[in-house]
């Protein structure tokens, strides 16, 4: 299969004109949330950019598949890439439910992170965690709506939590009122957005981690039947990896191999 199919009448790109999915005819549409999470993804003078898109491009340009990256709210990207009205997503964790509609491909790893949770310095010694999430209980927990933190914890239908926060600068806030007791997020986007809002002296992270690895995918949609395009852009992504090209991109945003 081809990354972009076509018949001899453009039925293909003519569907996807149609349901508004690309700003051009052949396109694909790659569709990401709508916030900004430096070094990894934002939107800067109206471009896309970050190292999770620079990547994605990159590639594409090397298969030769043009693509399109709009934001969308995180909830929003997420039902279109289920239902077919995009192609593919950034930015996204891997759980079974999200196994049903997008293909998850090793090569196409974006990067890594851990999760974390975070409480106010005022509550050190107050609030703990052990490792096991029933030491958990009786805590109110904030957390991002639509985000995932690990199957086990998403699962975890014991545990209070209020996922009324729409991005990481919500959340914190919520901590900071009270509202919510320990706030749940990927460390390094919660440094981030402390950080910006001025509340980076304010804030701890407990210790252990939730997860200490947690693989962030470049993931293709199941009902545009992608399979093949996301092998492919899979194997290209494993070989960009290996370029001078990559390190210098990580170079550019002060990020470590």
């Amino acid at each position: 299969m081809k990354p972009v199919i076509r018949t001899a009448c453009g039925l293909f790109a003519t569907l996807l004109v149609a349901c508004g999915c690309v700003a051009s005819e052949g396109s694909l549409l790659v569709v990401r949330p709508d916030g900004a999470w430096p070094p990894w993804e934002m939107v800067v003078n109206g471009e896309p950019a970050g190292i999770h898109l620079e990547m994605v491009q990159s590639v594409s340009k090397a298969l030769g598949v043009p693509l399109v990256i709009r934001s969308y709210p995180w909830l929003r990207a997420i039902r279109m890439l289920k239902q077919g009205e995009a192609d593919a997503i950034t930015y996204m964790s891997r759980t079974a439910e999200r196994e049903q509609f997008g293909y998850f491909m090793d090569g196409n790893i974006l990067s890594s992170t851990r999760i974390g949770l975070f409480i106010l310095k005022s509550n050190e010694g107050r609030l703990s965690f052990s490792g096991d999430l029933s030491s958990l209980k009786g805590y109110a927990l904030g957390t991002c709506r639509g985000f995932s933190y690990g199957e086990m914890f998403d699962n975890a239908s014991f545990l209070d939590k209020d996922d009324g926060a729409a991005d990481e600068y919500a959340l914190l806030k919520m901590l900071a009122a009270g509202h919510v007791q320990i706030a749940v997020g990927y460390v390094g986007d919660m440094k981030f957005a402390a950080e910006k809002l001025g509340m980076s002296d304010n804030v701890s992270l407990l210790s252990p981690v939730l997860s200490e690895r947690r693989d962030l995918y470049l993931v293709f949609s199941k009902a545009r039947q992608h399979q093949e395009l996301a092998r492919r852009f899979s194997e290209a992504m494993k070989a960009y990896k290996q370029k001078p090209e990559y390190r210098e991109l990580l170079r550019k945003y002060g990020v470590s191999e």
